[in-house]
């Protein structure tokens, strides 16, 4: 389940991480953004082991600066503090699935 978060929550989530975490940036008037989702629910339908969160990136813009997003729909995964996979090109859910298989437990 793609959780959409606050600010806090996302810190809060980053620091308490014991894994990876998959960020999902949007924005709420991107189309391109929402077509990610649907095919980012997908792949995270069958990797429910991986912890994941969605964020509006016009509600905590220096999420951009800190992580270098240059555009959204914007895949993170983040572990230990750090961006260990970044992707734009959403492409397709089993695409998205083979990127995020690894990061199973």
């Amino acid at each position: 389940m793609l959780e959409e978060v606050e600010d806090s929550e996302l810190q809060e989530r980053l620091w308490k991480a014991d894994g990876p975490l998959v960020v999902f940036f949007h924005t709420p008037l991107c189309g391109t953004c929402k077509v990610g989702r649907k095919m980012l629910t997908v792949a995270l339908a069958a990797l429910p082991e991986i912890p994941s969160v969605a964020c509006n990136l016009n509600a905590m813009p220096h999420w951009a600066q800190d992580w270098q997003i240059t555009s959204v729909p914007c895949l993170l995964v983040v572990e230990r503090l750090k961006v260990v996979e970044r992707v734009y090109a959403f492409e397709s859910a089993g695409h998205l699935f083979r990127v995020l298989q690894p990061y199973c437990s």
